[in-house]
């Protein structure tokens, strides 16, 4: 009967049945105690902060008066370097910190004429100090104490103030300290008193605790140790790895442990579920641990964000080095025409970075006008390549130029424009059909060479990895173009030095037959002379 009138009750029911009638007791018999600890409580506080520290500070106060009389005495007839030193320090120091301590001590006492004689001693303590000052400022120096006028009128300070000063407040300390012992000695024997009924009051109460423990116990220890026997055995079984475990049927705190233990569990499946979706590599899993709250379950949610980051700037650098070496692949191409060249590496851009159209300029300086031209050498726009005559003129000397293409090609850094006005592509390069919402300039560039523009336009937002790409290829592009534009100089310096050879050549072969001609001519001369030297004899 009593088994099934507790079954349904909850454990701290249970024992709030059991212990009811004690704790009742405990109550009645606790505001009796209580009111007994605070009036102990109040008295002990009385003792420790006002009582003993009252008589404490009044004993150092007349120790200290006495003293300093003392010293003030020595200062007149006995004068010493060390006794000089410690009526000053007590003079600087010691009455400061003593008067201090005491009146935080009057503060504490309840007795209007206690305080007021307390004040009355503080005042007349004020006088004695400054007489004894007095003296200390008459007697300075050796010479002072030649001086028989000053030294009569020390020892009448000593005489008529000092002296009567310190009686007058040693009486009134002696006083204050037989009141504050009686005090004292009262508050003691209160003190013992209500102690002695508090602990009596605690052995009965503890005494009838215990008779009605053991029986609140034993009524309740039949309707608890089963369900816990069988929860430790659940929690035994999840330490193992098992997440098994069996029902517990219970409506008391008992029942919502083991409650918590299934949610525990369930959690840990998740767990072990997350383990395996990231041990697989997929780390945008939704499978939420403790509900991403809590110790645990936020430190999973951070290491999946954080493996997400990881795996994301994996994938960035992956994406950048393979298209990198892509690209690098189509620049190594030399059996194709620049313009081919050109559009090929365009078209390869813009389908990596998924974007709409882009446009390549290249410089050519005009040594006649000092001024550098951007051609549209190749232009692509929604899958298709597109024929586009468009020129950009720049002055390099009046840092001048038209739109955006322009002053980049000045300034030799990337511009990103996403406040895009309307036929933006059309007024500028001619490539747009519609409006884009992202436009990245790079300039073709290597150190601190320019060769031409890239313009790339798409209607979704460029990340900054991808502009950084863009940034890396221009550099490749720029040491390819740099690389043609040396194969041209050279083939047109090889083709002049031939024709120079040639030319040289031909001047050779002519000279020498003018000097075979002017050795035949000498020849002949020669003969002649021959023949016609006998006859000038004859």
């Amino acid at each position: 009967m009593r088994n099934a009138f507790f079954k349904n009750f909850k454990i701290s029911h249970k024992i709030a049945f059991g212990y009811g009638f004690t704790i009742l007791m405990v109550v009645v018999a606790g505001i009796t105690s209580v009111s007994t600890v605070l009036r102990l409580v109040n008295l002990d506080h009385k003792i420790s902060e006002s009582y003993l520290p009252s008589v404490e500070t009044l004993k150092v106060l007349e120790n200290t008066i006495i003293t300093s009389s003392k010293y003030t005495e020595n200062w007149i007839y006995l004068p010493s370097v060390e006794d000089k030193a410690k009526l000053k320090a007590i003079q600087e120091k010691d009455y400061f910190n003593i008067k201090l301590k005491f009146n935080e001590q009057l503060d504490l006492w309840e007795n209007a004429n206690e305080i007021k004689n307390g004040l009355d001693l503080l005042n007349n303590i004020d006088i004695l100090v400054e007489n004894q000052l007095r003296i200390m400022n008459l007697l300075i120096i050796d010479d002072d104490y030649v001086n028989d006028k000053k030294v009569e009128e020390a020892i009448k300070i000593l005489e008529t103030q000092v002296i009567v000063y310190r009686k007058k407040t040693t009486a009134e300390i002696d006083y204050l300290l037989r009141l504050k012992n009686k005090q004292l000695q009262k508050a003691k024997l209160e003190k013992e008193s209500m102690a002695s009924f508090l602990i009596y009051m605690m052995v009965m109460i503890s005494i009838f605790t215990v008779l009605v423990g053991i029986y609140a116990s034993i009524l309740t220890t039949k309707s608890i140790v089963l369900p816990i026997k069988l929860l430790k055995e659940n929690i035994l079984e999840l330490s193992k790895g098992n997440t098994t475990i069996s029902p517990i049927l219970a409506n008391d705190e008992i029942g919502e442990m083991a409650n918590a233990l299934f949610i525990l569990t369930n959690n840990l499946k998740n767990v072990r579920d997350f383990a395996k979706e990231v041990g697989k590599g997929n780390f945008e899993t939704t499978i939420s641990v403790f509900n991403n709250e809590g110790e645990l379950g936020t430190s999973l949610a951070e290491m999946r964000k954080g493996l997400q980051n990881v795996a994301f700037e994996d994938k960035k650098r992956n994406w950048v080095n393979q298209n990198l070496a892509k690209a690098s692949e189509i620049l190594r191409n030399v059996n194709i025409s620049s313009n081919e060249l050109y559009f090929n590496i365009l078209k390869f851009i813009i389908k990596a970075l998924d974007a709409n159209q882009g446009g390549f300029y290249i410089a050519k300086d005009n040594e006649e006008t000092g001024k550098t031209t951007l051609h549209l050498e190749a232009c692509f726009a929604y899958e298709r390549k597109k024929y586009v005559d468009h020129s950009i003129e720049v002055n390099k000397k009046s840092y001048e130029s038209d739109g955006l293409i322009g002053q980049v090609f000045l300034e030799k850094d990337t511009y990103i424009l996403t406040d895009i006005p309307e036929n933006y592509l059309k007024i500028t390069s001619g490539l747009g059909e519609s409006t884009p919402k992202f436009v990245v300039i790079v300039p073709i560039k290597i150190h601190d060479d320019i060769y031409g523009i890239l313009e790339i336009a798409s209607f979704n937002h460029i990340p900054q990895y991808q502009i950084e790409y863009l940034e890396k290829i221009s550099e490749s592009i720029a040491s390819t173009i740099s690389n043609m534009h040396t194969t041209e100089r050279t083939a047109i310096l090889l083709s002049q030095s031939q024709l120079q050879a040639e030319q040289m050549r031909a001047t050779e072969e002519e000279l020498r037959q003018n000097l075979e001609e002017l050795h035949a001519t000498q020849e002949q001369i020669i003969r002649q002379s021959k023949n016609n030297s006998p006859r000038k004899k004859m």
